[in-house]
């Protein structure tokens, strides 16, 4: 299983290649119609992970779980994998974009949302691992993906990877003052995903641009 976390960027990246490699829903009204949709999910999304940057300190491309400290302040205080869902929720737009609504669209959400999730498992375990008690403390009262309504979600968080090195649980607000890096700026957690910018709009053109030159 640690492989599928390993090359986790490449199997994106297969997934990817292979929903471009199919036909795609062809440029008319319909697929104007429904392009809000996939442009909401995209800007959503996106502010989503970068609120997750702003928490989990510098970015790293690891090919293994680490974790320094567990992190649970900011998004991490309401679900436990914001970047996880983050990816998701990217790529479903993408799938829309591409596809629009035909049942072709309706495989490849299925296997994005199935591989984020197995990856999410994968974390909490080594989470659970590493902290321990203090994982499942937090773990109880933070869902994985869904925000709960009313309450909310234990207190500060690690940086590193997805989820991994950077999420924990409240053991007191003295201490986890002094545990917890200072936030990033936006500015700054957005800068530090520059890669996956340029990535997302290299996307964005290849899909639209398919489209539009036919």
């Amino acid at each position: 299983m640690k492989i599928l976390y390993a090359y986790r960027g490449w199997i994106l990246g297969a997934m990817a290649g292979t929903m471009l490699a199919l036909p795609g829903m062809p440029i008319s009204d319909d697929w104007f119609d429904m392009l809000p949709l996939p442009t909401l999910c995209l800007i959503a999304f996106v502010l989503l992970r970068v609120q997750a940057r702003r928490i989990i300190g510098e970015h790293t491309r690891g090919f293994s779980h680490d974790a320094d400290r567990l992190v649970t302040e900011g998004v991490y205080s309401r679900i436990r994998h914001p970047l996880y869902l983050s990816n998701a929720g990217v790529g479903y737009a993408f799938v829309v974009l591409h596809f629009g609504f035909a049942l072709v669209a309706l495989a490849f959400v299925v296997a994005l949302f199935a591989f984020e999730y197995l990856l999410s498992r994968m974390e909490d375990r080594y989470l659970e691992n590493r902290f321990g008690e203090e994982w499942r403390t937090w773990a109880t009262e933070t869902p994985a993906f869904f925000p709960r309504l009313s309450g909310s979600g234990v207190g500060p968080s690690v940086g590193g990877q997805p989820a991994t090195a950077r999420e924990g649980s409240a053991t007191g607000s003295a201490e986890r003052s002094a545990k917890s890096p200072a936030r990033r700026s936006f500015t700054a957690a957005f800068k530090a995903d520059t890669s996956t910018w340029l990535w997302l709009l290299v996307m964005i053109a290849v899909v639209v641009g398919r489209k539009f030159l036919g």
